[in-house]
């Protein structure tokens, strides 16, 4: 066995996967920064976003074109069996026009080049049939993502669950749901605060049951004569207010004793 041999093919190949991501690099954080895009507070340039090169209008068209193709990607698990928006891209994709023209850099050989993934069109109105892009942004989208989901980094891409920008898994790592870890340590915050005041809650539901239950167990003389709400707030300890109380009978948490629901 030729281990030289087969260690220059496992090299080469390496070297043309290497070649490969950074070549595809440009193309996801295009598509990273267009998704990610939020319109500014005040438009000093009224033309467009310097950052994607893109007029607004075309902006975005493309940013909905491409935020909708990357949601339903990710919803199918990055697989393309799964994805329901598989039949609509092969459509655009097969509207594209193939044209000869002659290389100037090798010596006028015959080459090719397809055309833009025009899915609508209208009349220029200029004679000749000359016809234009209706979303030039949607056409530029669904080219942009075409690169993107036959490239090497077609399941590096996900959402963060806190903020919502789109982010780039660049090291692979497995279980990942936010962009940054201060979107992972505000998340965690916030869903402990929620879980301590869901607690407090119970809590508090609990106290007023069980004074509501010694409520009815008093007199029927003495149940009539006193403010069943008060009596309960009282007996329920000082964290408990009136407020509660009542907001708790509307959302139907607890319910208010029969013939005293007013009082």
């Amino acid at each position: 066995m030729d281990t030289g041999r087969s260690d220059e093919e496992a090299q080469a190949k390496a070297l043309a996967r290497k070649r490969e991501r950074e070549a595809t690099i440009p193309n996801v954080q295009r598509i990273l920064d267009i998704l990610n895009f939020r319109p500014p507070k005040t438009r000093r340039r009224l033309y467009g976003d310097p950052r994607t090169g893109m007029d607004y209008e075309t902006l975005f068209e493309c940013k909905e074109e491409l935020g909708e193709l990357m949601e339903s990607w990710l919803a199918a698990g990055c697989r393309v069996d799964r994805w329901p928006l598989r039949e609509r891209l092969e459509a655009d994709l097969n509207r594209r026009r193939i044209r000869l023209l002659a290389d100037r850099s090798n010596e006028g050989r015959v080459a090719y080049e397809f055309g833009p993934l025009v899915r609508e069109e209208f009349d220029l109105g200029l004679g000749g049939g000359y016809k234009a892009d209706i979303k030039p942004g949607r056409t530029h989208a669904v080219s942009l993502f075409f690169q993107f989901i036959t490239g090497p980094f077609q399941r590096d891409v996900g959402r963060c669950k806190r903020c919502r920008n789109y982010w780039w898994n660049r090291w692979h790592h497995p279980g990942k749901i936010y962009c940054s870890s201060k979107c992972s340590s505000a998340d965690t915050a916030t869903r402990i605060t929620r879980e301590r005041r869901e607690k407090d809650h119970q809590e508090k539901l609990q106290l007023v049951e069980a004074a509501m239950k010694s409520f009815e167990q008093l007199p029927a003389a003495k149940q009539r004569r006193l403010g069943w709400k008060r009596w309960v707030k009282q007996e329920a300890g000082p964290d408990v207010s009136l407020h509660f109380i009542t907001r708790a009978i509307n959302r139907g948490e607890i319910k208010a004793p029969k013939g005293l629901a007013r009082k």
